[in-house]
């Protein structure tokens, strides 16, 4: 069966666990993790359910129609039915690459990262050539933490597919992860140089640039990513954060007033605009955007502060 065009996925709140692209400042950066892929390869997916069987034959084409109807679960977000579609595919044909990839992926999507790797590998040993297996299963270490099994894993999909952005986007995502700014922001670059209509590529090469210090060339990046997509919250709040980096509290406040009106659920873009009026003395904007974040949510750090500022503000 051949492999079809991916459609991509997001590892978000898991990844950003164990990368923590935020350490270098204390005001917190959200970035987005790369992304993780699954494999589909259109058929029908109406078929009746088999009747069982005493014993196990291999049968393709009704493996196929397990692994369709898995991968529209997979679509749908439904990891725990699409799990159970892959088994049947893989019962019926235990060579069906595809099938253990996909089931890798719904195990990461799950935060289950050990059965991801387990079925990565076997999709792995029966095509050695399989790139994009390569590039989830690095996603899968970065979970677990291992960030140099993952970056050899990148290394492996940059090796099979030099012309894939993706490969060197999520590369340059490891690097930042484990502090080499200069080859994460080479890696951006040459993802820009394949595909420059991406905003999340400059997105991501403008955190690098802010956590070496070069909030210029930061800033111009969030400039391209926003051009490229008009309601980017967290370019506009990172934007925001490197102005305040450079002082400029008004542009600060002016960028962070722009991500919340585009995520108004955006918690930290309320911290952080807190923050600027709490330092620039403007008591009552400070209260009422620190008391947003609290009301949507903020990790336990951000919160106490928040509520230390908060008790220390006048009434």
């Amino acid at each position: 069966m051949d492999k079809a065009s991916p459609h991509s996925k997001m590892l978000m709140a898991c990844l950003l666990i164990v990368l923590n692209l935020s350490a270098c400042t204390s005001q917190v950066v959200p970035a987005q993790a790369p992304a993780i892929t699954a494999t589909n390869t259109p058929h029908p997916t109406n078929a009746p359910l088999p009747v069982a069987t005493t014993f196990l034959k291999v049968d393709t084409k009704l493996a196929e129609v397990f692994f369709d109807r898995g991968t529209d679960y997979l679509d749908k977000d439904d990891f725990d039915r699409a799990i159970a579609e892959f088994d049947k595919a893989i019962q019926l044909n235990p060579n069906l690459t595809e099938a253990y990839h996909n089931r890798g992926y719904a195990f990461g999507m799950k935060g289950d990262p050990d059965r991801a790797i387990s079925d990565l590998n076997k999709a792995i040993q029966l095509d050695p050539n399989y790139a994009l297996a390569y590039h989830n299963r690095g996603i899968a270490y970065n979970l677990k933490g291992d960030l140099h099994r993952g970056l050899s894993d990148g290394l492996k999909a940059i090796q099979l597919t030099p012309s894939d952005p993706d490969v060197y986007n999520y590369r340059g995502f490891i690097y930042s992860g484990v502090g080499d700014l200069d080859h994460a922001i080479a890696d951006y670059s040459k993802a820009i140089q394949l595909n420059s209509g991406v905003a999340k590529l400059y997105y991501f090469r403008g955190n690098a640039y802010r956590a070496k210090g070069d909030l210029d060339g930061a800033i111009k990046d969030y400039d391209r990513a926003i051009q490229l997509k008009p309601n980017y919250a967290e370019a506009y709040h990172n934007r925001g954060l490197a102005y305040d980096d450079k002082g400029d509290s008004d542009q600060a406040i002016a960028n962070y007033t722009k991500a919340i009106k585009f995520d108004p659920q955006y918690a930290i873009a309320y911290y952080n605009r807190g923050l600027e009026y709490y330092h620039l003395g403007e008591d009552e904007n400070a209260r009422t955007d620190l008391e947003a974040a609290l009301r949507l949510g903020l990790p336990p750090d951000l919160e106490a502060e928040a509520r230390k500022l908060l008790q220390q503000s006048p009434s």
